[in-house]
């Protein structure tokens, strides 16, 4: 007899589909969401002002009358439009209106001195001082953070109102400020800075975010005074806590550890230095420092299992908890990955309170929804992006998990369930070992895509050291929080408590140290393009809709398999591009302030670096000089030309071999020590020795010698092999390089008698020129200027210094000049039609 096979329209297929619908759970905060973050988006790229708030209006009236109509499905489809145009008129207001009056008004991208009366939002945050270090310029000092809000700007001898948010940074410890207190500044007023390479980090557009347009910088604590001491308020007692927090885990913990401890659990991340940050970023452990999910996730459950305890009923120890819940959340600074985590855990209270079945995604669609309503701009910052991914992964983790364990056959449950005790717990601990193993790896290959391209890192040793991190963490956490419970309480409890979060602190540390020292265990690339990155998240938004679909599930292989080989494009790109051989010789002056770094790229490939360095961080000028570098795919410099021996031609060298493959170093006799002394700490010995533990040749230039970097012929012109008694400055490496006709002169920062020994040499007529000395008029710009009469002149220097002195000689000269300050990254093409030269930014 046949067998029957029931057809797509059949009653029985019919009732097997409405049958799996009411087995699965309906999200509709899912689709307001998308709808929420499809509106910001759309303002952001698209503008709009007030159409989206009309737009939001009609469609709202549109709504009411298509369901008084009965007509449910147009006014859901007309529901979300509307909210994602009312979502677009609030980011359009958080992004775009700010106050006449506001301070970030008159800011300017030179510091200029200004008097101020501001509300303090916050106690100062301490800011550790950096690790001492010979490729530091300026040493730097202990500083203090602190967020104002401004409401009177001083014009000569009177008071004028003004409003903004701005960020003060004072040397020194800040002291007697706290949350709401009414303060009087003198200090140097000036915008964020902006973007001037591509690639980098815009943190003028970061601060824009938080509605800050304006930053302050004083010299002393004491030019900061209290005019009116704040009175009662909520921000001031929550500040106040955090503050006590902070203190009491130092006091308790040490230095160090309870700087780790206050930052796991009071978000007072400003404590730690910058070395520390960068160590657990190579580890890919950064998340621990930063109250997130994990944090909130173990204080929900300390508070969870004193009250299942029974010492209160059980809704009254609902209503504690999501009160602690909200408390912690505030205390911390109510971040987006806290208040992710808050909004989670207190549905999951409500849940629990009214009996009801708690649905995962729709509760981190509503966070996400929080989150937004609190700051749009929040959808564009990375942290946030980073936090929410993580929430949805560990959320599709664990539903698999769930699936996994209810395949379990009874007799198998029957077994372990009479297992002795040790087997029991050694059984739970692989298990449990094996699940933070999974879900990290889950969560790691999640954000793969996104941390490739903002920071251009990757770090594979985070997968294993998450077993011994999470129980690490879950340790320092509540041990701490008890500590500062017995500090409140039961003061003698406390030393307890403390050794216990100081050792996992200490192990936390030890076991990060050691995996960023780990061979392969973090890798710097170049970061895939952006429609890959939105590819790669398409492909896994729709494995985890349509993946348990056989005829679906073998096309997204094959397409997963193609964007992987695609993401090899941009390396294979920066392979092609460096054998390239079409006639282009192309130098980019690298925007990195007071510094000089050039990145030169000569016609038949290569890549090379004439300096690298800045006045100021050493990290900055790395971060600075390898945006550049990753925005053209490169991931080796075939040899970098070093002037001579000033920390702000070279300190982002040692970064740099960090990052990329260095195939050699050029440079002069004058630079590196002919003999290192064991005690030797100088910067050039530091540099001597790093060149030798990564095996980097150096090869030393004189007058007379000529290379060729990629078919760009390099002439040497100064110093001689001897130099000449003078200072450093005086015997820098002055490189001519010639194409197709054409030259360009880089002379490092060339004065005095070396400026005297070139110049008495036959005129070299160039095309382009680098401003010697970042624009100084001790280098003889009249004197140069008459002697090379370039037709292009480059300043590489910081906002406001020398520009105005060199630019007057070189432009007599019929010049045209340009500074790196204001044009940012100039990028100059000698081909054989001409010079072409772009810049960067629009002054």
């Amino acid at each position: 007899m046949p067998t029957y096979i029931p057809q797509p329209w059949s009653p029985e297929r019919l009732l097997e589909r409405r049958r799996r619908a009411r087995l699965t759970p309906y999200e509709p905060l899912v689709a307001v969401a998308a709808a929420v973050l499809a509106g910001v988006a759309a303002d952001r790229l698209l503008g709009g002002g007030g159409l989206w708030l009309a737009a939001a209006v009609g469609l709202w009236a549109v709504w009411c009358w298509l369901w008084r109509a009965g007509r449910d499905a147009s006014a859901a489809a007309v529901l979300l439009l509307s909210v994602a145009a009312s979502a677009g008129a609030w980011h359009d207001a958080s992004w775009r209106w700010f106050a006449a009056d506001d301070l970030g008004r008159c800011a300017q991208p030179v510091a200029a001195p200004v008097c101020i009366e501001a509300i303090a939002l916050e106690s100062p945050a301490r800011r550790a001082a950096p690790e001492p270090s010979p490729f530091r310029a300026i040493p730097g000092g202990e500083t203090s953070r602190l967020e104002l809000r401004v409401v009177a700007l001083r014009d000569g001898e009177f008071w004028r109102p003004a409003a903004g948010r701005c960020l003060l940074t004072s040397n020194g410890h800040l002291l007697g400020v706290r949350a709401g207190d009414r303060v009087r500044v003198f200090g140097q007023l000036s915008a964020p800075p902006r973007a001037l390479n591509p690639g980098e980090f815009d943190y003028a557009l970061d601060q824009r975010a938080q509605r800050r347009l304006s930053l302050l910088r004083c010299e002393s604590p004491d030019c900061v005074t209290v005019t009116h001491p704040g009175g009662w308020s909520l921000r001031r007692v929550l500040d106040g806590v955090r503050g006590w927090g902070e203190q009491a885990l130092q006091r308790r913990l040490g230095p160090h550890a309870g700087a780790l401890a206050a930052a796991m659990i009071v978000g007072a991340q400003d404590g730690l230095p910058d070395a520390t940050i960068e160590r657990y970023r190579q580890a890919g452990t950064l998340h621990v420092l930063v109250v997130s999910g994990l944090h909130v996730g173990l204080v929900v459950s300390a508070f969870y299992f004193i009250g299942r305890m029974g010492w209160v009923p059980r809704r009254w120890s609902l209503v504690v908890l999501m009160v602690a819940i909200a408390a912690y959340a505030l205390v911390t600074g109510a971040r987006p990955p806290v208040v992710r985590a808050a909004v989670l855990a207190e549905l999951m209270c409500l849940a629990l309170w009214t009996g009801r079945t708690v649905l995962a995604m729709n509760s981190l669609a509503a966070a996400a929804v929080v989150v937004i309503a609190l700051n749009p701009c929040e959808a564009f910052r990375t942290g946030a992006q980073l936090s929410f991914l993580a929430a949805a992964t560990l959320i599709w983790f664990g539903r698999r998990q769930l699936d996994r364990q209810e395949t379990l056959d009874p007799l198998t449950r029957l077994l372990r369930s009479v297992e002795s005790p040790p087997k029991k717990l050694l059984r739970a601990t692989v298990a449990s070992s094996w699940l933070i193993f999974l879900a990290t790896v889950a969560v790691w290959v999640t954000a793969a895509p996104l941390m490739m391209r903002q920071y251009h890192l990757l770090s594979p040793v985070a997968m294993p050291l998450a077993v011994v991190v999470f129980p690490l963490v879950a340790v320092s956490v509540v041990s701490g929080l008890l500590v500062l419970l017995a500090e409140f309480a039961a003061p003698v409890l406390a030393p307890l408590f403390a050794g216990v979060s100081y050792a996992a602190c200490a192990g936390l540390d030890r076991s990060v140290d050691l995996a960023a020292a780990a061979p392969l265990g973090h890798a710097y690339v170049a970061g895939p393009a952006l429609w890959w990155t939105l590819a790669a998240y398409a492909l896994m938004a729709a494995a985890v809709r349509w993946g348990g679909r056989p005829r679906v599930r073998r096309p997204l292989m094959y397409a997963a398999l193609v964007l992987v080989v695609a993401g090899f494009a941009p390396a294979m790109a920066a392979v092609l591009q460096s054998d390239r051989r079409d006639g282009d010789l192309r130098c980019t002056f690298i925007a990195v302030g007071h510094g000089v770094s050039v990145l030169i790229e000569p016609p038949e490939g290569g890549v090379f670096l004439y300096d690298a360095g800045s006045l100021g961080s050493p990290w900055l000028a790395t971060e600075k000089v390898s945006s550049v570098l990753w925005s053209k795919g490169i991931s080796r410099i075939d040899g970098v030309l070093l002037s001579h021996a000033d920390v702000d031609h070279f300190n982002a060298l040692p970064g740099l071999l960090e990052r990329f493959t260095v195939g050699g170093v050029y440079t002069t006799n004058q630079l590196l020590p002919r003999r290192l002394l064991p005690g030797e700490a100088t910067a050039p010995a530091e540099l001597s020795r790093l060149l030798s533990r990564h095996g980097v040749p150096v090869e030393k230039l004189a007058l007379g010698d000529q290379l060729q970097l990629g078919g760009a012929r390099v002439e040497v012109l100064h110093p001689t092999a001897l130099g000449v008694v003078d200072t450093d400055n005086a015997n820098s490496l002055v490189i001519g390089m010639t194409h197709a006709g054409r030259r360009l002169l880089l002379p490092g920062d060339l004065e005095g008698r070396g400026m005297e020994a070139l110049l008495a040499q036959e005129p070299y007529d160039c095309d382009v020129l680098l401003a010697p000395h970042h624009g100084s008029p001790r280098s003889d710009p009249p004197g140069l200027a008459a002697w090379c009469r370039p037709e292009h002149v480059v300043i590489s220097s910081a906002a406001g210094v020398y520009p105005d002195l060199a630019s007057e000689s070189y432009q007599e000269q019929g010049a045209t000049v340009l500074s790196t300050s204001a044009d940012g990254a100039v990028t100059v093409v000698i081909d054989a039609s001409g010079v072409q030269v772009t810049r960067y930014r629009d002054p």
